[in-house]
Order: structure tokens, then C-alpha cells, then sequence
């Protein structure tokens, strides 16, 4: 198996994605060597019975990337509202991913340093396994990709205040 282009990653989820976010994490942990990855870091929830906020986790979770090799998982019923409190920062391309081919090109044409992923959602663990791996082992493609990004980083308050 490849190594991971990263060698960190955090874990979050909120209460309706403690259960998935333990299933990754499982799966992750029994293939850290293989994976080349150093650690894996679960900062919560972990109580699929108290209800919390999933923008507190996600909010924790990418405030806790400090580098280029650390990546987020998350975890939420539907991934969307991770999603969404994910991609508030600068720093963050998180990418909501429910099949293996958007994991692929979110890191190869995105560098999504954010996998986000949905406990509800409608396939295999399979499929979650290869969503993990590809998002895991894709290198970005720099060239016209990095060209994009940086036009995503230049966005400044000016210019979206005159919308």
C-alpha cells in the first residue's frame, strides 16, 4: 500500500458520527504503518448519546492544523454542516466526500487537507475504505490546480463585500 502524503490526522465528529468516525478510526489505526502515518488523534465527541454542536468539533479540528502534514477527518449525520464550518477558514479545503472518485480528485486537484464524510450515508464500508485510502495516498497536482488555489486564497474581504 502506498504511505499517506500526511502524517498526522485528527478525528471529530458530532454525536450522530461518533459510531462512523470509531469505524475509521478502527480502520486507520490497523494500518498506520502501512499507511506511513504517525498518529492519530481523536478529539472527540465520543458519546453518541449527548448531544452536541457539530461546529464546536469542527471549529476545534481545523484550528488544531497547524501544518501541511496534518489532515481532518469529520464526521456528521450528513456531512454537510461539517462541511460548511470546515471551509470558514483560510487555511482549510475540506471536502465532502461520498465515493471513491471525488476523494481522489479532491486531494489531486483540490489539496483537500479535510475529508469530511457522512454518517448516514448510503454505502458500503467498502466504499469507506476506499474513500479513506484514496483521499490518504493522492498526491496534488500542482500546475493549473495550484494556479486555482491560489486564486481561492487571494479572495479578499473587499471583493466579496461587493457582492
Amino acid at each position: 500500500m502506498q504511505s499517506s502524503v500526511f502524517k498526522r490526522i485528527l478525528l471529530a465528529s458530532d454525536h450522530a458520527g461518533v459510531e462512523y468516525k470509531a469505524y475509521v478510526m478502527s480502520f486507520l489505526e490497523a494500518r498506520l504503518d502501512s499507511f506511513g502515518l504517525d498518529s492519530l488523534i481523536d478529539v472527540g465527541a465520543f458519546n453518541p448519546n449527548i448531544r452536541v454542536d457539530y461546529p464546536d468539533y469542527a471549529n476545534f479540528l481545523v484550528r488544531s492544523i497547524k501544518d501541511e502534514e496534518t489532515a481532518g477527518i469529520l464526521v456528521c449525520a450528513r456531512g454537510i454542516g461539517m462541511n460548511i464550518a470546515a471551509n470558514r477558514y483560510k487555511h482549510i479545503r475540506a471536502a465532502l466526500c461520498s465515493d471513491i472518485r471525488s476523494a481522489f480528485f479532491s486531494r489531486s486537484h483540490s489539496n483537500a487537507n479535510v475529508l469530511v464524510l457522512a454518517s448516514e450515508a448510503d454505502h458500503s464500508k467498502e466504499t469507506t475504505n476506499e474513500i479513506l485510502k484514496n483521499f490518504l495516498i493522492t498526491n496534488f497536482q500542482g500546475g493549473r490546480y495550484q494556479t486555482r488555489l491560489e486564486k481561492l486564497n487571494n479572495f479578499s474581504q473587499d471583493f466579496i463585500d461587493r457582492f
